[in-house]
């Protein structure tokens, strides 16, 4: 029996994409405190940095919902960019009317009654609709690319969402969370931006803002180690803080983890950290990684919906080839996702105008 050969070879560049994957990862947190740079989502007020620009987009959206109009907004943005710390950070606003969360497998409760959510979306939907019909709510919705699974479709619970801001928007306050590529997959079969009355993208933060949430953290990790030198080494630290965010392309996530490499590894992790050393990869391998962009996670079974059973025979060889290069991890659940690690270049290598001439949903 003829095997088949995987595409990508040394002369690919694979010595090189197995050394950045390499210098980037981080086998165990070996400094003290550093795990505050790589947790994800919202983890306290007291290190929590504001974007001003998201609170005045927000409170003027909620101001005109409350004097009787449409109440929507999309949160969107690359990976590591804060979209879901941005969500879950509302839940501590003192808002005027109750917040509801809802993110599959987590459980909501109104008035005495609790639901356990599935991925299915327009469950969730219905149960706040039904148990909360005269009094104004405001819902967040956490990471909508991962709302659903083999029983519940995607784009169904997309329609519903879209149907339910469409008829109760005046009551419920939307607040959606999604990533780059799905939202420009949407938009072309759904116009899916355009439902909502505000759109904000968290891409970048101002290197001020980024070097503040530094420096938070290494003020929480060093309160009993400072001494008379503190302030000038503070400075300094401030220094290398900004040139950490511009470095990382002002991406809150990327620079933080970056931060906690550097320490980490004293500064000699950096090496071969260009996206351009995935370039071939991205070439080969584009199918796979932009799905996983749109959907961050996914197995054998849905490739094989997606791309029909003789595609995904091929395909498998190049998951195995992706696994093998610790490009593509596979979690305790069986799901395959893109490196965190190196999630944030390969994202950038997938977005450089070559890749964007190619293929026009990027």
């Amino acid at each position: 029996r003829q095997r088949i050969q995987p595409s990508l070879t040394p002369s690919y560049g694979l010595p090189s994409v197995i050394d950045l994957v390499e210098s980037r990862s981080l086998q165990e947190i070996t400094v003290h405190g550093h795990g505050l740079f790589l947790k994800k989502g919202f983890i306290g007020q007291s290190f929590h940095i504001d974007r001003l620009d998201f609170m005045d987009r927000l409170t003027k959206t909620l101001d005109a919902w409350q004097r009787g109009f449409r109440g929507s907004l999309l949160i969107y943005g690359h990976r590591l960019s804060g979209r879901t710390s941005l969500i879950e950070s509302l839940l501590g606003e003192r808002f005027p009317h109750p917040t509801i969360f809802l993110r599959p497998h987590s459980t909501i409760e109104l008035r005495g009654r609790k639901l356990t959510c599935s991925a299915d979306l327009d469950e969730a939907l219905t149960f706040i609709n039904k148990h909360n019909i005269n009094q104004r709510t405001i819902v967040l919705i956490d990471d909508l690319e991962l709302w659903r699974d083999a029983d519940c479709d995607f784009h169904e619970n997309v329609h519903a969402l879209l149907q339910d801001i469409n008829r109760y928007s005046k009551r419920i306050f939307f607040v959606v969370n999604t990533n780059h590529w799905m939202r420009n997959q949407l938009d072309l079969h759904f116009d899916f931006s355009e439902q909502f009355v505000e759109n904000f993208c968290t891409n970048s933060m101002t290197v001020s803002r980024i070097a503040s949430a530094i420096m938070v953290r290494e003020n929480a990790i060093r309160a009993e180690l400072r001494d008379e030198g503190w302030e000038k080494e503070q400075k300094t630290l401030m220094r290398r803080a900004r040139r950490c965010a511009l470095s990382n392309r002002q991406n809150i996530g990327a620079s933080l983890h970056a931060w906690a490499r550097q320490q980490t590894t004293g500064g000699n992790g950096a090496r071969a950290n260009s996206p351009s050393t995935l370039k071939k990869l991205v070439s080969e391998y584009w199918t796979i990684l932009h799905h996983l962009m749109k959907y961050r996670k996914t197995n054998e079974q849905e490739l094989g919906r997606m791309l029909g059973a003789s595609q995904l025979q091929s395909e498998k060889q190049r998951l195995q080839f992706l696994l093998g290069c610790n490009v593509l991890i596979r979690d305790h659940h069986n799901m395959l996702h893109v490196n965190e690690e190196i999630v944030d270049i390969l994202e950038h290598q997938m977005m450089t105008k070559n890749y964007r001439t190619l293929h026009a949903n990027v």
